[in-house]
């Protein structure tokens, strides 16, 4: 079984190095899941036409369950750290999470809520390969 992860990247105040940015970044998710990468398109709803932000969207098929889950939370934490600037939200489902560059112990609650909110889609998944194995 395989779950999409939306990804959404945007960073206003370096909007010159965010495809670059994205390029490295893709490298990584790829050690993680199937990556798929759209482009920059249009800007999310309620931004003025005048905005200099780039948006871009990746998805991510994940299949490890819950434990891939957490490493791509993991990778995207660690790659915004490196960064220094920027904020991704990360959608599953109905459910989102943003990763900004808040208190780790901020950053750790909305994890665990977030990874909470989502176990009936992940946890099947591990359900399945703990049955079989």
């Amino acid at each position: 079984m395989r779950v999409d992860v939306e990804l959404h990247f945007a960073d206003p105040e370096h909007e010159h190095t965010v495809e670059t940015d994205m390029e490295y970044l893709l490298e990584e998710l790829h050690a993680v899941g199937e990556v798929t990468h759209r482009p920059l398109g249009a800007p999310p709803e309620g931004t003025r036409a005048g905005d200099l932000t780039s948006y871009t969207q990746l998805i991510v098929a994940v299949t490890g369950g819950a434990t891939t889950l957490r490493a791509l939370i993991a990778l995207l934490q660690d790659w915004l750290a490196r960064r220094n600037s920027g904020t991704v939200e990360l959608k599953l489902g109905e459910n989102e999470l943003t990763i900004t560059q808040a208190s780790r112990q901020t950053q750790r609650e909305a994890v665990a809520a977030f990874l909470e909110r989502t176990a009936p889609a992940v946890d099947p998944i591990e359900r399945t390969e703990r049955a079989d194995g």
